[in-house]
Order: C-alpha cells, then structure tokens, then sequence
C-alpha cells in the first residue's frame, strides 16, 4: 500500500498531537507513535511499550537499533527522545514504510518510530537495549 505524506501536513498534525502530549492530559502517558498502519496517532506507557519488545522478542523478529536512529530534540521546552526500531523482518510489513512523525521532524526513515519524554525513555533505557539488537553509527 502506498500513501504519500505532505511535508507541511505531518508537521501541522504531529504538532497538534504534541500540543496534547505534552498537556497535563496526558501526563500518564510515557510515548507517542504514529501507528503507520492507521495512520493514527497513539500514545503509551512504558510498560505496554515493555511489553510489545517482548511480544517482538517472543515472534523473533531481531528488532534492530541503529544508534544513528535515536534523536534527541526539545519541543516547547521540554525533552524527549525519539528513537526508530529496525530489522529485516519488517519487509513487507507496516514498519517498512516511510515513518510520517520522523518525516515531521525531518528524518527520513522507515521503521517502528516512538517519541519518549525524556525521563521515561531513561527509565526504561537498559530494558530496551537487553531486548533489541544495537548497532553503532556508521554501522549498516
């Protein structure tokens, strides 16, 4: 399925969304993804983000981090850490498909995308690494 994401439109929808996410609405919320499948934004916590790298590790799907893949930024004052999974396995699936909140943010990459305030990625850091494959900048 293609799709094709105008620029100026993903920008003005992941602001809107990070308008909410940053809100004290959503101050139980660890992450924001956009689903590439629904195209819909979704927010979560860090345990539910837990336990899809053990869904990922269970289906064996060598979830892969590219070091080069993870974005620092500050949005409005505040942290957060943006980082993309990658591997083989997504070919031919939603997450080999142009990631439209990277895109917003000026980075071109396919792969499984999520947004983390910035505490909560550290919370989680070393949970992610024992559950994925990483890799080094520069490394292919």
């Amino acid at each position: 399925m293609a799709r094709i994401i105008n620029k100026d439109t993903a920008q003005k929808r992941w602001k809107k969304q990070m308008k909410w996410f940053a809100s004290a609405t959503a101050r139980n919320e660890d992450l924001i993804y956009i689903h590439n499948h629904t195209n819909q934004y979704m927010c979560g916590t860090n345990e539910e983000f837990i336990q899809e790298l053990n869904q990922w590790a269970e289906m064996e799907m060598n979830i892969q981090v590219y070091e080069s893949n993870i974005k620092h930024l500050t949005w409005k004052g505040n942290k957060y850490i943006m980082i993309t999974f990658n591997g083989d396995c997504l070919e031919g699936t939603d997450g080999d498909v142009l990631n439209e909140m990277a895109f917003a943010l000026n980075f071109m990459v396919s792969g499984f995308t999520y947004l983390f305030k910035y505490e909560k990625y550290h919370e989680i850091k070393d949970e992610i690494r024992a559950r994925t494959t990483w890799k080094p900048k520069g490394a292919k």
